[in-house]
C-alpha cells in the first residue's frame, strides 16, 4: 500500500485546525499526518497535541512562512518513507474521498507533478472565488493547468526528488507560483481532478485593490524572473513589465511603499547575479533523495 503524508503548516490556526485534522482522520484512505507550526501564539499547539489521531509535530522557534515551513514537513515525510506528500492549508477540509481521487487519478496519470483538488468556498458548493481562474472555461475530469494556489497540492516523491523543495528566497505569497514553474520545467504537467474536493475556509470577498497590488509587487516580478521556463532575456523584460504595470496602477504613493517599490526594484538592479544562480540552480535536475541532499 503506497504511503500517502500530510503536511500542514499552521500559524495561529486554532480557528481552522480542529476541523481540518477531524476530517482529515476520516479519509477514506489512511494517510499520516504531519504538522508544522510557525511559532504560533494561540491555541494551536494545544488542539494539536491534544488531537485523538496520531499527528506528528515539528515546532519552529520561528515563522518560516509557507515556502520553508513546508520544507520541514517534506523532508521528515520524505523521511518516513512516504511515496506521496498532500500539502494542505491549515484553513482546508478534505472530503472523505479527496485523497484516495488524487491518489487514484496520479497512479493512472503519471505525468502529474501536482495535482490539486477542486477547492471550494466555505459554502461547501461553489468554486472557490479565486479558483475559479485557474480553471478557466476547461470542462473533465482532469485539467491541465500553468497554476493552481497550494492550498492542497498531492504531489509524489519522484517529483521532490527531482525538482528539489520550495526555494527559501520567498517568504510568503509566490512559492507556489515559482514551484509551478519548476515542475512543468523538468517535464511534468499541473492539473485539477474535478472529481476530488476541499473546503478551502477563506474570505470570499475581494481583497482591497491596494492591498492585493502591494501584495503583487512583492511576488509577481520576483516568480516572473525566475520562471525558468522562459529564457532568461524575456523573464527579465517581462518581469519588469510588471513591475511597471503595478507601480502605475498604485498611482500616488506613501513613503512605505516607495520603500516596497524600491525594495523590488533591487532584483533588477542589484541582484541579477542572484537571480542567475537561483535559475542555474533550479534548472539542475536532482535525481537525489531530499533528505540525503
Amino acid at each position: 500500500m503506497l504511503k500517502v503524508t500530510t503536511v500542514i503548516v499552521t500559524y495561529n490556526g486554532s480557528r481552522w485546525i480542529d476541523r481540518c485534522l477531524r476530517q482529515l482522520s476520516e479519509s477514506t484512505y489512511p494517510c499520516s499526518i504531519i504538522v508544522v507550526d510557525n511559532a504560533s501564539t494561540d491555541d494551536t499547539i494545544k488542539l494539536i497535541t491534544s488531537f485523538t489521531h496520531p499527528v506528528e509535530l515539528i515546532r519552529s522557534a520561528e515563522n518560516l512562512g509557507f515556502g520553508r515551513g513546508n520544507n520541514l514537513g517534506i523532508q521528515k515525510a520524505i523521511e518516513n518513507g512516504s511515496d506521496y506528500i498532500f500539502l494542505l492549508n491549515q484553513d482546508a477540509y478534505v472530503a472523505p474521498d479527496c485523497i484516495e481521487k488524487l491518489l487514484d487519478a496520479m497512479q493512472k496519470n503519471p505525468t502529474y507533478g501536482i495535482m490539486s483538488p477542486m477547492q471550494l468556498a466555505p459554502n461547501g458548493i461553489d468554486p472557490d472565488r479565486a479558483f475559479k481562474k485557474y480553471m478557466g472555461k476547461q470542462t473533465g475530469n482532469i485539467l491541465p493547468v500553468r497554476f493552481v494556489n497550494a492550498a492542497a497540492w498531492m504531489i509524489p516523491k519522484v517529483v521532490f526528488n527531482t525538482v528539489g523543495l520550495f526555494h527559501p528566497v520567498f517568504q510568503h505569497y509566490g512559492e507556489d507560483n515559482h514551484y509551478a514553474s519548476r515542475v512543468q520545467f523538468h517535464g511534468y504537467t499541473v492539473g485539477i481532478l474535478t472529481a476530488a474536493q476541499v473546503i478551502h475556509d477563506r474570505p470570499q470577498e475581494i481583497a482591497h485593490p491596494r492591498n492585493l497590488l502591494l501584495r503583487q509587487i512583492k511576488t509577481i516580478p520576483l516568480y516572473t524572473l525566475l520562471d525558468i521556463r522562459k529564457p532568461f532575456w524575456i523573464a527579465k523584460i517581462l518581469a519588469k513589465q510588471k513591475l511597471n504595470r503595478i507601480i502605475k496602477k498604485l498611482g500616488t504613493t506613501n513613503v512605505q511603499e516607495n520603500e516596497l517599490i524600491a525594495q523590488q526594484k533591487v532584483w533588477f538592479d542589484e541582484k541579477l547575479s542572484e537571480i542567475k544562480c537561483i535559475r542555474a540552480e533550479t534548472r539542475r535536475k536532482l535525481h537525489i533523495p531530499i533528505n540525503q541532499k
